[in-house]
């Protein structure tokens, strides 16, 4: 049975990617905004996989043609508020809920698969001090999936400039689940 490889970045720019066991990704999804307004006519941005329905059928479609899925789930979340602290783990818990569905479920914390995907490419990475990963955790997965993949794959759009980390950050989830799977 053919498997596939879910990361899935939870933070403030998140996203999802689906990658295959040769390392080939073949979706990959920018997290939603939406707007909550929080009495008092103030307005408040929040990220997170509402449209959970579509993500059912997204894995649907894919058991359906006989894949078994692992994700891979950041643990960490780094708010500001009781307020985002609650909307993001009923966010988190309703994505966790879906997901379950259709496979294994792995959480791990940010340094672990950031220290993985260091040891693993470090022939790729040039003059970066390992110490630096806290300042470095953004670029780095960026210029990795550039290196592999290409620039336009980070675009969450196609009028996007800006590469978007957190589809950096989701591709190099799902390779750290390929790599560890059943090792």
């Amino acid at each position: 049975m053919n498997k596939l490889y879910v990361g899935v970045d939870v933070g403030n720019k998140g996203a999802l990617c689906i990658m295959d066991s040769n390392q080939k990704i073949l979706e990959v999804f920018v997290m939603p905004t939406f707007q909550k307004y929080m009495g008092k006519g103030k307005k408040v941005k929040l990220r997170t996989f509402t449209d959970n329905i579509a993500l059912v059928r997204k894995f649907s479609e894919y058991e359906g043609k006989g894949y078994s899925i692992v994700f891979g789930l950041e643990t960490i979340f780094a708010l500001r508020s009781a307020y985002g602290s609650m909307n993001m783990g009923i966010g988190y818990g309703l994505l966790w809920g879906a997901l379950e569905q259709f496979g294994e479920v792995n959480f791990f914390t940010p340094a672990e698969w950031q220290k993985n995907m260091l040891n693993e490419y470090k022939s790729f990475i040039v003059e970066l001090d390992t110490s630096d990963l806290k300042e470095n955790s953004k670029e780095l997965p960026i210029g990795l999936t550039r290196h592999f993949f290409g620039n336009d794959i980070l675009l969450a759009t196609s009028r996007s400039r800006v590469p978007h980390d957190g589809i950096a950050d989701a591709i190099w989830i799902a390779d750290y689940l390929r790599r560890t799977d059943n090792v």
